[in-house]
C-alpha cells in the first residue's frame, strides 16, 4: 500500500498526516472546514449548555451589579478561558476588566500587574503601598459607579 501526504494538517500539530492510499484524513472524513482543536479561542465554537448559559447570566448579572472580584477556577480543559473570554464580550464600559491568565507570580506582582494592566502610575514598591494605593483606586472607581 502507497503512503501519500494529505495537503493540510490534522489539527493535531503541525505535521502532516501520511495516509495510506485511499483513505481519508480527518477534516474530510468528517466534512470539517477548518481545522479542529486548534489551540486559540474563537468563540464561535462555544457550545452553550444548559448549565453554561445558567452560570454565565447570573456570573454577568453579578458583575453589572457592581459586586466586587471574581476568580474562575477549574481543571485544564473545562473552559474557563472560553468562559472569560465569551464574559468579556458582553461587559459595558462601565466595567474595567483586568485579566491575568496563569499568575505566578507573588503576592507584591500581582498587585503592580494589576495595577499596569489598569494603566495607573505604580508609586509604590513595597506590598503595604501597593494595597493601599491599589484600595484608594477601588474606592475612586466604586465612588465613579
Amino acid at each position: 500500500m502507497e503512503n501519500v501526504t494529505a495537503g493540510h494538517s490534522s489539527g493535531f500539530g503541525d505535521r502532516e498526516e501520511t495516509l495510506p492510499d485511499g483513505e481519508l484524513s480527518f477534516s474530510d472524513f468528517y466534512h470539517l472546514t477548518e481545522k479542529p482543536f486548534e489551540n486559540n479561542l474563537d468563540l464561535r465554537f462555544l457550545y452553550l449548555t444548559p448549565s453554561y448559559q445558567e452560570i454565565f447570566a447570573s456570573t454577568l448579572s453579578w458583575l453589572k451589579k457592581g459586586s466586587g472580584f471574581a476568580v474562575l477556577t477549574g481543571e485544564p480543559g473545562t473552559g474557563k478561558t472560553f468562559f472569560i473570554y465569551d464574559l468579556l464580550c458582553h461587559l459595558d464600559e462601565t466595567i474595567r476588566p483586568v485579566l491575568i491568565l496563569n499568575p505566578v507570580a507573588s503576592f507584591r506582582e500581582l498587585l503592580k500587574q494589576t495595577l499596569w494592566l489598569l494603566r495607573l502610575p505604580i508609586r509604590e514598591e513595597t506590598e503595604t503601598g501597593l494595597v493601599h494605593h491599589f484600595t484608594v483606586l477601588l474606592d475612586q472607581m466604586s465612588a465613579q459607579g
